[in-house]
């Protein structure tokens, strides 16, 4: 017997390997390799300078050869984005330096949206991060870095999350005062993120975690902020919106504009017709 266990030890291997199949990433490893990875994607996005791609080449035109920033259709928080591209102008007229310097700003406001997002949710729920990572993921695709709806979404995502996991948080609320006003001075469709967030809040209001009556009321307070914003945005948009922006009410025109040309636009939208077929 004894023999038979010594031959049986020997015939161990001395290091036993892993077994078959085994995740060697933990779930939070894995969250931050995609976080990374997906932050690398930005890189050479900025390097070819892709936000330079449609109205952004116009952007970088006023910013470098008028020395003016450039807010159409009085988009007046679309000036934030700019701001450090306009401040060169008065240092350098270097037109590559200032191309690179354009398309890395913007570049940087997905990336610094997701980097917010991952400090709010990375020690409670690490998964949430999934929500923007996998948005900004499919959104690569829109070339439109300069748009203010996207600027907005980038904003919008970070007090999502605040709301969610730090509803109690003095923070929280200074963002969202924050906010609220800027959203009227993004995109028109921005009427519609505002009006999402009134819901959030008003949520939190009535909330079970929300007993106690101050916050109770400073949600209430911001419910009724973000419900202003919206209502505001609306009457802007009803009462100053050009030809080009009536013409996206359009259903065919609202879903080109709002998803990218690519395979899952072209899979879409004859569905999106045959809908529309269907109901006529």
């Amino acid at each position: 017997m004894p023999k038979a266990e010594a031959l049986t030890a020997a015939s161990k291997p001395e290091h036993a390997l892993p077994v078959a199949g085994r995740c060697v990433l933990s779930e939070r490893r894995a969250l931050q390799l995609g976080l990374a990875l997906v932050m690398l994607a930005y890189v050479p996005i900025a390097l070819v300078g892709l936000p330079l791609f449609g109205d952004g080449a116009y952007y970088f035109f006023k910013l470098a050869l008028d020395g003016v920033p450039v807010f159409p259709n009085l988009r007046l928080g679309s000036v934030l984005a700019q701001l450090p591209t306009l401040a060169a102008t008065r240092l350098t007229d270097d037109v590559v330096l200032l191309r690179h310097l354009f398309s890395f700003t913007y570049v940087a406001l997905p990336v610094v949206s997701l980097l917010v997002c991952w400090s709010i949710v990375r020690e409670r729920r690490p998964e949430l991060i999934l929500l923007p990572l996998l948005f900004l993921v499919a959104n690569q695709i829109n070339f439109s870095a300069v748009s203010e709806l996207l600027f907005s979404l980038y904003l919008v995502w970070p007090f999502v999350l605040l709301a969610a996991l730090a509803p109690n948080r003095r923070l929280t609320l200074i963002y969202g005062a924050v906010l609220a006003p800027l959203l009227l001075l993004l995109h028109p469709l921005g009427f519609a993120l505002a009006g999402f967030l009134s819901l959030v809040a008003l949520l939190n209001a009535r909330f079970d975690r929300a007993t106690d009556r101050t916050w109770t009321r400073a949600w209430s307070g911001l419910a009724a902020a973000f419900a202003v914003s919206a209502v505001l945005r609306v009457i802007s948009t009803l009462v100053g919106a050009t030809g080009y922006e009536r013409s996206l009410t359009e259903p065919d025109a609202a879903v080109r504009y709002l998803l990218p040309e690519t395979l899952s636009q072209g899979l879409l939208l004859p569905g999106w017709r045959s809908w529309g077929s269907w109901r006529r």
